[in-house]
């Protein structure tokens, strides 16, 4: 079989032959099943991206239509604030750095905000390479190498013609600009190699029938990196699937999301201790967090 899933590092690439899930690894998660459901305002009807800060007990929110940060009890979904820090955008993610928030816009722009004192939050631009047509939609921070990760729902470098390749980009925390090269490309090929050669009979049940380029769905909506394995995690509302990479952006792991549970999954993060939050989009009902406890035996 032919190598395949290009992963890029800087300017050096790097080819690695994907074989199947990793022989010990077992999904921690029951995802079709959430431990704990968290019920939102409606006004984030149309939530597209959740964080975590040093505060266990407050989750923040974006959605994709005003610029305000919602915070809300990570328990009962009560709302404790809501603050302004731009106009009326398509923001799609958000992570926390520190005591700082950086908000991901789908157009290719990076906010780092803060709390100045002042009604409005502050709020310090970063325009990327990036643009509307790579869709970016997933932000998450990768506190080991001091960066953001970006996932884009739309195309990357045109150097690829397939038009499944989905790209995941880095944005250097140090010198506040995107690294050009994509960290992660997933390929039809590689989707296609991993369910095949994948020894996991509910995987090729489960993915079989989206072997057909015109019926699979891939356009991540969400990453995280898990604490405690480091391993990447990709969500794509389209298509309702999990995918998990290791910490050497192999694929080891895919998984079917039930459409009835996850109606529009776009949020995504990890607390400390590994448990899985996952928030969906309303819908014309109430938006939810669901989340999926850890259990890695």
């Amino acid at each position: 079989m032919n190598k395949f899933l290009l992963i890029f590092f800087g300017l050096q690439l790097y080819s690695f032959g994907i074989v199947g899930q990793d022989i010990d690894y077992r999904f921690p998660y029951n995802i079709n099943n959430p431990d704990t459901s968290i019920l939102l305002i409606p006004e984030l009807e149309e939530i597209s991206g959740i964080a975590i800060g040093k505060n266990p007990n407050e989750i923040t929110a974006v959605e994709d239509e005003n610029g305000n940060l919602y915070t809300f009890n990570t328990f009962t979904g009560a709302l404790i604030s809501k603050k302004r820090f731009h106009h009326r955008g398509d923001y799609e993610d958000l992570a926390f750095v520190e005591d700082h928030l950086f908000v991901l816009k789908s157009n290719g722009s990076i906010y780092e905000v803060y709390d100045d004192g002042a009604d409005t939050l502050a709020r310090i631009k970063y325009k990327t390479p990036l643009n509307k047509q790579n869709n970016l939609e997933g932000l998450c921070f990768d506190k080991e190498h001091n960066q953001l990760l970006i996932a884009c729902k739309g195309d990357i470098d045109t150097q690829y013609t397939d038009d499944l390749a989905r790209g995941v980009y880095r944005f250097d925390l140090e010198t506040k600009s995107l690294i050009p090269d994509p960290m992660i490309v997933i390929t039809l090929d590689d989707f296609k190699s991993f369910i095949r050669k994948s020894k996991n009979n509910h995987l090729l049940e489960k993915f079989s029938p989206y072997l057909d380029s015109k019926k699979l769905k891939f356009a991540p909506s969400a990453i995280a990196i898990h604490p405690q394995t480091k391993n990447i995690y990709l969500i794509s509302s389209r298509g309702k699937m999990l995918m998990v990479l290791n910490p050497n952006c192999k694929i080891i792991h895919l998984e079917k999301m039930d459409k009835v549970i996850h109606r529009q999954p776009e949020g995504m993060f990890f607390d400390e201790e590994g448990n899985l939050f996952v928030s969906n989009e309303g819908k014309g009902g109430i938006p939810k967090i669901f989340m999926f406890r850890y259990n890695p035996r």
